[in-house]
């Protein structure tokens, strides 16, 4: 069944309800809300019944911990309104276009990561960045070594830091 969310969804929908099904999930209590009334009742009674959130395991992996000291519940319905806003059909028409000219313009002319023209830097970074994405940003967040949790916790603090170090680098050279 990794790998395969949409199975996990159909057989709890086929065991419980087709609407709304309690579960665990990254190692949090949830519920899941399936179809259009579900998306519905989440998008319209936000703060008023349903709050949003981030699981512990993917808080830990992709943010860094001074970012979520200062993180409040207001942050993900920002995020939450803007995602949504970006992704209707009249904003996807207008900028997928834009995207994917973009996109094609970067990769044609050797776009390297934040900018940094460094090929080796570069690639030091895509090792902890492909442990993120393989290993264990979506798994039970039990820092054990040897889990995926692990890997990719240790992944995202080798991120953390490279990248600290190139923006300490730039202020220098800003300061210069």
């Amino acid at each position: 069944m990794a790998g395969t969310p949409e199975t996990f969804i159909k057989e709890r929908m086929s065991k419980y309800s087709r609407y709304l099904f309690k579960t665990s999930m990254f190692g949090e209590n949830m519920a899941v809300f399936c179809g259009a009334s579900g998306n519905k009742f989440l998008f319209t009674n936000e703060k008023k019944y349903v709050i949003s959130w981030w699981p512990r395991s993917v808080e830990k992996v992709m943010f860094s911990p001074e970012t979520l000291e200062n993180f409040v519940p207001e942050d993900y319905i920002t995020i939450r309104r803007a995602i949504v806003e970006f992704l209707k059909l009249e904003a996807l028409q207008h900028f997928i276009p834009i995207m994917d000219s973009m996109a094609k313009e970067h990769l044609e002319t050797n776009w390297l990561f934040m900018s940094i023209t460094d090929r080796n830097y570069v690639a030091i970074l895509a090792d902890p960045f492909a442990q993120i994405k393989d290993a264990g940003l979506m798994s039970l967040p039990i820092n054990i070594p040897g889990t995926s949790f692990n890997r990719a916790f240790k992944a995202g603090k080798v991120i953390h830091q490279k990248l600290l170090e190139v923006i300490q680098q730039r202020k220098k050279e800003n300061r210069e």
